[in-house]
Protein backbone atom coordinates (compact mmCIF):
# COMPACT_ATOMS: atom_id res chain seq x y z
CA UNK A 1 0.00 0.00 0.00
CA UNK A 2 0.77 3.49 -0.64
CA UNK A 3 3.27 5.43 2.11
CA UNK A 4 4.11 8.78 1.77
CA UNK A 5 6.41 11.54 3.67
CA UNK A 6 7.73 8.47 5.77
CA UNK A 7 10.34 10.94 6.99
CA UNK A 8 10.36 13.12 9.52
CA UNK A 9 11.87 15.51 12.47
CA UNK A 10 15.89 16.04 11.62
CA UNK A 11 19.00 13.91 10.90
CA UNK A 12 20.65 14.61 14.28
CA UNK A 13 17.35 12.48 16.23
CA UNK A 14 18.63 9.00 14.06
CA UNK A 15 22.48 9.31 16.61
CA UNK A 16 19.57 8.66 19.52
CA UNK A 17 17.65 5.99 18.01
CA UNK A 18 21.18 4.14 16.88
CA UNK A 19 22.89 4.67 19.85
CA UNK A 20 20.42 2.44 22.15
CA UNK A 21 16.77 2.75 22.14
CA UNK A 22 15.12 -0.55 20.39
CA UNK A 23 12.08 -1.95 20.68
CA UNK A 24 11.57 -5.74 21.72
CA UNK A 25 11.58 -6.93 18.36
CA UNK A 26 15.51 -5.28 17.52
CA UNK A 27 16.53 -4.41 20.57
CA UNK A 28 19.62 -1.84 20.82
CA UNK A 29 20.38 -0.54 17.78
CA UNK A 30 24.09 1.12 17.17
CA UNK A 31 25.21 3.16 14.49
CA UNK A 32 27.86 1.58 12.32
CA UNK A 33 31.05 2.32 11.76
CA UNK A 34 31.50 4.54 8.50
CA UNK A 35 27.96 5.99 8.21
CA UNK A 36 27.82 9.23 7.22
CA UNK A 37 27.86 12.40 9.42
CA UNK A 38 24.23 11.97 8.88
CA UNK A 39 23.79 9.66 11.16
CA UNK A 40 25.68 11.00 13.65
CA UNK A 41 25.03 13.65 16.41
CA UNK A 42 27.17 17.00 14.82
CA UNK A 43 29.49 18.39 17.68
CA UNK A 44 29.09 21.88 18.97
CA UNK A 45 30.50 24.52 16.41
CA UNK A 46 33.42 25.86 17.80
CA UNK A 47 33.50 29.79 18.23
CA UNK A 48 35.93 32.53 17.44
CA UNK A 49 36.37 35.84 16.93
CA UNK A 50 35.52 37.80 13.75
CA UNK A 51 38.09 39.83 11.61
CA UNK A 52 36.87 42.51 9.52
CA UNK A 53 39.46 43.66 6.91
CA UNK A 54 38.73 47.48 5.57
CA UNK A 55 40.39 48.09 2.09
CA UNK A 56 41.66 51.60 3.25
CA UNK A 57 42.64 52.33 -0.69
CA UNK A 58 41.78 56.16 -1.70
CA UNK A 59 39.61 55.25 -4.09
CA UNK A 60 37.41 53.28 -1.21
CA UNK A 61 36.46 57.53 -0.33
CA UNK A 62 34.24 57.93 -3.60
CA UNK A 63 31.60 55.59 -1.95
CA UNK A 64 31.28 58.01 0.82
CA UNK A 65 31.23 60.90 -1.27
CA UNK A 66 28.71 59.27 -3.86
CA UNK A 67 26.47 58.04 -0.87
CA UNK A 68 22.79 59.23 -0.61
CA UNK A 69 20.51 60.27 1.85
CA UNK A 70 19.24 56.15 1.79
CA UNK A 71 22.15 54.37 0.39
CA UNK A 72 25.09 54.96 3.05
CA UNK A 73 26.86 51.37 2.34
CA UNK A 74 29.92 51.89 4.31
CA UNK A 75 28.07 53.90 6.84
CA UNK A 76 25.16 51.02 7.05
CA UNK A 77 28.57 48.09 7.36
CA UNK A 78 30.07 49.27 10.14
CA UNK A 79 27.25 48.57 12.89
CA UNK A 80 25.94 45.84 10.94
CA UNK A 81 29.03 44.11 11.42
CA UNK A 82 30.06 45.04 14.79
CA UNK A 83 26.20 43.97 15.89
CA UNK A 84 26.50 40.59 13.97
CA UNK A 85 29.61 39.50 16.22
CA UNK A 86 27.44 41.00 19.23
CA UNK A 87 25.11 38.67 18.49
CA UNK A 88 26.77 35.68 17.57
CA UNK A 89 28.76 36.24 20.99
CA UNK A 90 32.09 36.51 19.91
CA UNK A 91 34.78 39.67 19.88
CA UNK A 92 35.35 41.69 16.34
CA UNK A 93 38.64 42.54 15.52
CA UNK A 94 39.31 45.01 13.00
CA UNK A 95 41.77 45.92 10.63
CA UNK A 96 42.71 48.56 7.90
CA UNK A 97 44.65 46.88 4.42
CA UNK A 98 46.59 48.93 1.78
CA UNK A 99 50.27 47.55 0.41
CA UNK A 100 50.21 46.33 4.77
CA UNK A 101 47.87 45.02 7.00
CA UNK A 102 47.31 47.02 10.32
CA UNK A 103 45.26 46.82 13.60
CA UNK A 104 42.35 49.83 14.05
CA UNK A 105 41.63 50.78 17.63
CA UNK A 106 37.45 50.28 16.51
CA UNK A 107 35.75 50.17 13.75
CA UNK A 108 34.66 54.17 13.96
CA UNK A 109 35.29 56.72 11.07
CA UNK A 110 35.05 54.26 8.18
CA UNK A 111 32.42 55.96 6.64
CA UNK A 112 34.60 59.58 6.84
CA UNK A 113 36.52 60.57 3.70
CA UNK A 114 39.16 61.47 6.12
CA UNK A 115 39.97 57.67 6.46
CA UNK A 116 40.95 56.90 3.21
CA UNK A 117 42.59 60.17 2.36
CA UNK A 118 44.39 60.48 5.47
CA UNK A 119 44.98 64.75 5.60
CA UNK A 120 47.79 65.93 6.24
CA UNK A 121 49.05 62.65 7.68
CA UNK A 122 52.60 60.89 6.47
CA UNK A 123 53.17 57.65 5.37
CA UNK A 124 49.87 56.92 4.47
CA UNK A 125 48.87 53.99 3.26
CA UNK A 126 46.01 54.48 0.90
CA UNK A 127 47.93 53.40 -2.67
CA UNK A 128 47.65 49.98 -2.78
CA UNK A 129 45.28 47.19 -1.95
CA UNK A 130 46.94 44.26 -1.57
CA UNK A 131 44.48 41.49 -1.92
CA UNK A 132 46.56 38.70 -2.00
CA UNK A 133 48.05 39.69 1.49
CA UNK A 134 44.80 39.58 2.78
CA UNK A 135 43.82 36.55 1.63
CA UNK A 136 46.63 34.75 2.64
CA UNK A 137 46.51 36.07 5.96
CA UNK A 138 42.92 34.58 6.53
CA UNK A 139 44.00 31.06 4.93
CA UNK A 140 46.93 31.07 6.97
CA UNK A 141 44.27 31.70 9.75
CA UNK A 142 44.61 28.88 13.02
CA UNK A 143 40.93 27.94 14.30
CA UNK A 144 37.41 29.24 13.87
CA UNK A 145 35.88 32.08 13.30
CA UNK A 146 34.52 34.30 10.45
CA UNK A 147 36.65 37.00 8.20
CA UNK A 148 34.99 39.62 6.31
CA UNK A 149 37.31 41.68 3.93
CA UNK A 150 35.23 45.04 2.54
CA UNK A 151 37.08 46.34 -0.77
CA UNK A 152 36.50 47.44 -4.56
CA UNK A 153 38.16 44.67 -5.82
CA UNK A 154 40.23 46.43 -8.09
CA UNK A 155 42.49 43.74 -9.33
CA UNK A 156 45.26 46.10 -10.98
CA UNK A 157 48.67 44.88 -11.16
CA UNK A 158 48.92 46.49 -7.43
CA UNK A 159 46.85 44.57 -6.04
CA UNK A 160 49.02 41.35 -5.86
CA UNK A 161 51.98 40.18 -6.95
CA UNK A 162 52.39 37.51 -9.40
CA UNK A 163 50.04 35.83 -11.78
CA UNK A 164 46.72 35.61 -10.46
CA UNK A 165 46.67 31.87 -10.42
CA UNK A 166 49.01 31.83 -7.53
CA UNK A 167 48.45 35.07 -5.73
CA UNK A 168 44.70 34.66 -5.37
CA UNK A 169 44.36 30.89 -6.91
CA UNK A 170 46.74 29.48 -3.42
CA UNK A 171 45.11 31.26 -0.80
CA UNK A 172 41.28 29.99 -2.47
CA UNK A 173 42.80 26.58 -2.75
CA UNK A 174 43.90 26.38 0.71
CA UNK A 175 40.92 27.75 1.97
CA UNK A 176 38.30 25.73 0.23
CA UNK A 177 40.84 22.92 0.94
CA UNK A 178 40.47 22.86 4.65
CA UNK A 179 36.43 23.01 4.29
CA UNK A 180 36.19 26.97 4.89
CA UNK A 181 33.26 28.67 2.34
CA UNK A 182 34.00 31.82 0.84
CA UNK A 183 30.71 33.96 -0.07
CA UNK A 184 31.17 37.00 -2.30
CA UNK A 185 28.58 39.67 -2.18
CA UNK A 186 28.03 42.31 -4.62
CA UNK A 187 26.54 45.46 -4.59
CA UNK A 188 26.03 48.36 -6.91
CA UNK A 189 26.85 51.11 -4.56
CA UNK A 190 26.94 54.78 -5.38
CA UNK A 191 30.24 56.97 -6.30
CA UNK A 192 31.61 60.10 -6.67
CA UNK A 193 35.31 60.37 -7.78
CA UNK A 194 37.99 59.27 -10.29
CA UNK A 195 38.72 55.46 -11.04
CA UNK A 196 42.46 54.96 -10.64
CA UNK A 197 44.52 52.39 -12.41
CA UNK A 198 42.47 52.20 -15.64
CA UNK A 199 44.86 50.08 -17.78
CA UNK A 200 45.53 52.46 -21.00
CA UNK A 201 44.05 55.38 -19.28
CA UNK A 202 45.13 55.91 -15.85
CA UNK A 203 42.11 57.52 -14.01
CA UNK A 204 38.75 57.57 -15.19
CA UNK A 205 36.21 60.24 -14.22
CA UNK A 206 32.16 60.42 -14.49
CA UNK A 207 31.69 57.06 -12.54
CA UNK A 208 28.49 57.15 -10.94
CA UNK A 209 27.94 53.84 -9.86
CA UNK A 210 30.73 50.81 -9.12
CA UNK A 211 30.66 47.78 -7.49
CA UNK A 212 31.34 46.72 -4.02
CA UNK A 213 32.56 43.90 -1.98
CA UNK A 214 31.87 41.78 1.07
CA UNK A 215 34.11 38.88 1.13
CA UNK A 216 32.72 36.27 3.67
CA UNK A 217 35.43 33.37 4.46
CA UNK A 218 34.45 30.95 7.00
CA UNK A 219 32.73 27.32 8.09
CA UNK A 220 29.17 27.32 6.00
CA UNK A 221 27.31 28.25 9.22
CA UNK A 222 29.57 31.28 9.54
CA UNK A 223 29.04 32.77 6.42
CA UNK A 224 25.66 32.29 6.04
CA UNK A 225 24.47 33.55 8.85
CA UNK A 226 26.74 36.69 8.09
CA UNK A 227 24.86 36.78 4.90
CA UNK A 228 21.99 36.69 5.96
CA UNK A 229 22.50 39.18 8.69
CA UNK A 230 23.20 41.88 6.13
CA UNK A 231 20.85 40.87 3.46
CA UNK A 232 17.55 41.06 5.88
CA UNK A 233 18.38 44.51 7.73
CA UNK A 234 16.56 46.73 5.71
CA UNK A 235 19.87 48.23 4.41
CA UNK A 236 18.81 49.93 1.35
CA UNK A 237 22.35 49.18 0.16
CA UNK A 238 21.68 46.19 0.73
CA UNK A 239 18.26 45.29 -0.89
CA UNK A 240 17.80 42.79 -3.14
CA UNK A 241 17.57 44.83 -6.51
CA UNK A 242 21.38 46.50 -5.50
CA UNK A 243 22.70 43.10 -4.44
CA UNK A 244 24.20 39.83 -5.55
CA UNK A 245 25.84 36.75 -3.77
CA UNK A 246 28.04 33.70 -4.87
CA UNK A 247 28.34 30.93 -2.37
CA UNK A 248 31.75 28.68 -2.96
CA UNK A 249 31.28 25.27 -0.45
CA UNK A 250 32.40 22.11 -0.45
CA UNK A 251 28.85 21.60 1.36
CA UNK A 252 26.19 23.60 -1.59
CA UNK A 253 23.24 21.81 -0.01
CA UNK A 254 21.57 21.42 3.47
CA UNK A 255 22.08 17.76 2.06
CA UNK A 256 19.76 15.89 5.23
CA UNK A 257 16.13 15.51 3.28
CA UNK A 258 14.73 14.82 6.47
CA UNK A 259 10.56 15.24 6.51
CA UNK A 260 10.50 16.60 2.97
CA UNK A 261 11.53 13.28 1.47
CA UNK A 262 8.59 12.68 -1.17
CA UNK A 263 8.35 9.05 -0.48
CA UNK A 264 6.60 6.72 -2.98
CA UNK A 265 5.62 3.18 -2.78
CA UNK A 266 4.00 0.44 -4.72
CA UNK A 267 2.75 -3.14 -3.60
CA UNK A 268 3.74 -4.46 -0.18
CA UNK A 269 5.95 -1.65 1.38
CA UNK A 270 4.68 -0.53 4.95
CA UNK A 271 6.03 1.94 7.37
CA UNK A 272 7.01 -0.48 10.19
CA UNK A 273 8.63 0.50 13.73
CA UNK A 274 11.77 -1.32 13.84
CA UNK A 275 13.11 1.12 16.54
CA UNK A 276 11.28 2.91 19.35
CA UNK A 277 11.80 5.96 21.11
CA UNK A 278 10.91 9.45 21.39
CA UNK A 279 11.98 10.39 18.16
CA UNK A 280 11.93 7.20 16.16
CA UNK A 281 9.85 9.01 13.43
CA UNK A 282 13.06 10.85 12.43
CA UNK A 283 14.30 7.47 10.28
CA UNK A 284 12.90 6.22 7.71
CA UNK A 285 12.07 2.59 8.39
CA UNK A 286 10.15 -0.13 6.61
CA UNK A 287 8.77 -3.46 5.83
CA UNK A 288 8.92 -5.10 2.41
CA UNK A 289 8.61 -8.11 0.40
CA UNK A 290 11.51 -9.65 -1.17
CA UNK A 291 9.26 -11.82 -3.24
CA UNK A 292 7.42 -8.49 -4.18
CA UNK A 293 10.85 -6.62 -4.92
CA UNK A 294 12.05 -9.79 -7.27
CA UNK A 295 8.50 -10.14 -9.51
CA UNK A 296 8.50 -6.47 -9.55
CA UNK A 297 5.15 -5.78 -7.47
CA UNK A 298 6.85 -3.66 -5.16
CA UNK A 299 9.49 -0.48 -4.79
CA UNK A 300 10.21 2.48 -2.83
CA UNK A 301 11.02 5.49 -4.61
CA UNK A 302 12.51 8.72 -3.42
CA UNK A 303 12.65 11.52 -6.15
CA UNK A 304 15.06 14.50 -5.94
CA UNK A 305 15.66 17.50 -7.69
CA UNK A 306 19.24 18.98 -7.28
CA UNK A 307 18.02 22.74 -7.49
CA UNK A 308 15.56 22.37 -4.80
CA UNK A 309 18.33 21.25 -2.67
CA UNK A 310 21.12 24.45 -3.12
CA UNK A 311 21.66 27.25 -0.58
CA UNK A 312 21.63 30.70 -1.71
CA UNK A 313 23.85 31.91 -4.36
CA UNK A 314 25.47 28.01 -3.78
CA UNK A 315 28.11 27.26 -6.89
CA UNK A 316 27.05 23.47 -7.88
CA UNK A 317 26.67 22.76 -11.10
CA UNK A 318 27.99 19.32 -13.00
CA UNK A 319 27.24 15.67 -13.47
CA UNK A 320 25.06 14.11 -10.50
CA UNK A 321 25.70 11.02 -9.35
CA UNK A 322 24.80 8.91 -6.51
CA UNK A 323 26.19 6.42 -3.71
CA UNK A 324 25.16 4.09 -1.14
CA UNK A 325 26.05 2.25 1.92
CA UNK A 326 24.67 -0.53 3.48
CA UNK A 327 25.02 -2.48 6.45
CA UNK A 328 23.40 -6.00 7.62
CA UNK A 329 22.59 -6.14 11.10
CA UNK A 330 24.25 -8.77 13.42
CA UNK A 331 22.56 -8.55 16.05
CA UNK A 332 23.60 -6.91 19.51
CA UNK A 333 25.40 -3.43 20.04
CA UNK A 334 29.05 -2.67 19.83
CA UNK A 335 31.66 -4.18 17.81
CA UNK A 336 30.26 -6.24 15.42
CA UNK A 337 26.50 -5.22 15.60
CA UNK A 338 26.71 -4.08 11.79
CA UNK A 339 28.20 -5.98 8.90
CA UNK A 340 29.52 -4.33 5.86
CA UNK A 341 28.10 -5.03 2.52
CA UNK A 342 28.37 -4.23 -1.03
CA UNK A 343 26.76 -0.90 -2.15
CA UNK A 344 23.24 -0.92 -4.28
CA UNK A 345 23.39 -1.44 -8.31
CA UNK A 346 21.76 1.39 -9.77
CA UNK A 347 19.83 2.64 -6.36
CA UNK A 348 20.12 6.62 -8.12
CA UNK A 349 18.37 6.89 -11.12
CA UNK A 350 18.83 10.21 -13.08
CA UNK A 351 15.52 12.25 -13.81
CA UNK A 352 17.27 14.43 -16.18
CA UNK A 353 20.26 16.71 -15.77
CA UNK A 354 19.17 18.35 -12.34
CA UNK A 355 17.55 15.53 -10.63
CA UNK A 356 17.92 11.71 -9.32
CA UNK A 357 15.47 9.26 -7.44
CA UNK A 358 16.79 6.84 -4.94
CA UNK A 359 15.23 3.49 -5.49
CA UNK A 360 14.93 0.00 -3.67
CA UNK A 361 13.38 -2.22 -6.43
CA UNK A 362 13.94 -5.81 -7.93
CA UNK A 363 17.04 -4.33 -8.97
CA UNK A 364 18.71 -2.23 -6.72
CA UNK A 365 18.21 -4.65 -4.02
CA UNK A 366 19.01 -7.90 -5.84
CA UNK A 367 21.76 -8.19 -3.19
CA UNK A 368 19.40 -8.83 -0.22
CA UNK A 369 18.69 -11.79 2.07
CA UNK A 370 15.25 -12.28 3.34
CA UNK A 371 14.93 -12.66 7.26
CA UNK A 372 17.73 -9.72 7.37
CA UNK A 373 17.54 -6.23 8.40
CA UNK A 374 19.45 -3.49 6.53
CA UNK A 375 20.74 -0.23 7.23
CA UNK A 376 20.54 2.15 3.88
CA UNK A 377 22.02 4.87 3.49
CA UNK A 378 22.12 7.00 -0.04
CA UNK A 379 23.95 10.04 -1.00
CA UNK A 380 23.18 12.34 -4.03
CA UNK A 381 26.63 14.63 -5.58
CA UNK A 382 27.73 16.44 -8.31
CA UNK A 383 30.95 17.18 -9.60
CA UNK A 384 31.21 20.61 -10.09
CA UNK A 385 32.71 21.08 -13.44
CA UNK A 386 30.58 23.27 -15.09
CA UNK A 387 32.86 26.48 -16.74
CA UNK A 388 30.66 29.84 -16.11
CA UNK A 389 28.31 28.54 -14.19
CA UNK A 390 25.23 30.60 -14.25
CA UNK A 391 25.52 31.40 -10.50
CA UNK A 392 29.09 33.47 -10.76
CA UNK A 393 27.65 35.20 -13.90
CA UNK A 394 26.78 38.48 -12.24
CA UNK A 395 30.74 38.50 -11.49
CA UNK A 396 31.49 38.61 -14.95
CA UNK A 397 28.93 40.56 -15.95
CA UNK A 398 30.73 43.34 -13.64
CA UNK A 399 34.08 43.00 -14.74
CA UNK A 400 36.03 44.68 -17.76
CA UNK A 401 39.22 43.19 -18.47
CA UNK A 402 42.32 45.06 -18.84
CA UNK A 403 41.71 45.20 -23.01
CA UNK A 404 38.96 46.40 -22.49
CA UNK A 405 39.01 49.00 -20.17
CA UNK A 406 40.06 51.86 -22.59
CA UNK A 407 36.80 51.42 -24.19
CA UNK A 408 34.75 50.87 -21.31
CA UNK A 409 36.12 54.52 -20.13
CA UNK A 410 35.70 56.17 -23.69
CA UNK A 411 31.74 54.92 -23.38
CA UNK A 412 31.72 56.31 -19.31
CA UNK A 413 29.09 54.01 -18.27
CA UNK A 414 26.98 55.42 -15.05
CA UNK A 415 28.31 51.48 -13.58
CA UNK A 416 31.63 51.40 -13.81
CA UNK A 417 32.75 47.49 -13.96
CA UNK A 418 35.50 46.09 -11.71
CA UNK A 419 39.02 45.54 -12.93
CA UNK A 420 39.72 41.70 -13.37
CA UNK A 421 36.69 40.54 -11.43
CA UNK A 422 35.88 37.44 -13.74
CA UNK A 423 39.41 36.00 -13.26
CA UNK A 424 38.88 36.42 -9.25
CA UNK A 425 35.34 34.17 -10.18
CA UNK A 426 37.51 31.95 -12.18
CA UNK A 427 40.18 31.50 -9.46
CA UNK A 428 37.20 30.99 -7.26
CA UNK A 429 35.08 28.49 -9.63
CA UNK A 430 38.40 26.30 -10.20
CA UNK A 431 39.56 26.24 -6.66
CA UNK A 432 36.19 24.46 -5.95
CA UNK A 433 36.48 21.95 -8.63
CA UNK A 434 40.10 21.51 -7.55
CA UNK A 435 39.53 20.32 -4.00
CA UNK A 436 35.43 18.71 -4.46
CA UNK A 437 36.32 15.11 -3.26
CA UNK A 438 36.09 12.48 -5.29
CA UNK A 439 32.36 11.42 -5.20
CA UNK A 440 31.85 14.84 -5.23
CA UNK A 441 29.77 17.74 -3.14
CA UNK A 442 26.72 16.04 -1.70
CA UNK A 443 23.13 17.74 -2.32
CA UNK A 444 20.97 15.41 -0.58
CA UNK A 445 21.41 12.74 1.48
CA UNK A 446 19.34 9.48 3.35
CA UNK A 447 18.66 6.51 5.32
CA UNK A 448 16.12 3.51 5.67
CA UNK A 449 16.47 0.80 7.85
CA UNK A 450 14.70 -2.31 6.06
CA UNK A 451 13.29 -5.37 7.35
CA UNK A 452 13.40 -7.83 4.35
CA UNK A 453 11.02 -10.66 4.36
CA UNK A 454 10.01 -13.70 2.15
Amino acid sequence: MPVSKLFACAALAIAALLAGCGDRAMGALCAPDGAAPALRPAADAAKGPMRVFWDGSESIAGYVDGATDSVRPLGDLQPLLASHAREAGVQAQWLRFGERITPLPSGSGLASTGFYRCGRQTNCDNQESRIDSVLTRIADRAGPGLDVVVTDLWLSNTAFQGSAEIALGQPIRALLAKGKSIGVIGLRAPYAGPVYDVPGVGTHAGARERPLFILLVGSRSEVLSAYRTLSRSGSPALSADRSKFSLFTPEPATAWLGASAPVRTTGDIAAQRLVDGDQSEALLQVRVSLDQLRTGQASLRIPVVADARILPGAVWRGKLGGQTQVWRRAGGCGAGAWESQPALSGAWRPDGPDGATFTLDGRSTAALVAGSDYLIQGQLTTNNFTAAPPETKWMHDWSVSPDRARAVSAASPAFFPTLNLAAFAEQLEAGLRETAPPQGLPLASLAVLVRVEP
